[in-house]
């Protein structure tokens, strides 16, 4: 399908991608993009980050700051 093509029918493309079809986009001729159907997954990971950002402690955060304007940080 070309650019034009694809431009032109985008909403009958993404419904035959999301019927499970593979769509190839050239331009003259010569292949440009591939659009695939979504992967079969678990879905949406949440709590990604929760192992990897930190913990936000406001005690710890207000001792730290504090310090900066009692002078025992300089």
């Amino acid at each position: 399908m070309s650019i034009y093509e694809a431009k032109t029918n985008f909403s009958k493309l993404v419904a035959k991608v999301a019927e499970g079809d593979e769509v190839v986009v050239t331009n003259r001729g010569v292949e440009v993009a591939r659009i695939l159907p979504p992967e079969k997954g678990e879905g949406p990971k949440f709590g990604v980050y929760k192992d990897i950002w930190p913990t936000w402690n406001p005690a710890e955060l207000d001792e730290e700051f504090g310090s900066l304007f009692d002078g025992d940080k300089l």
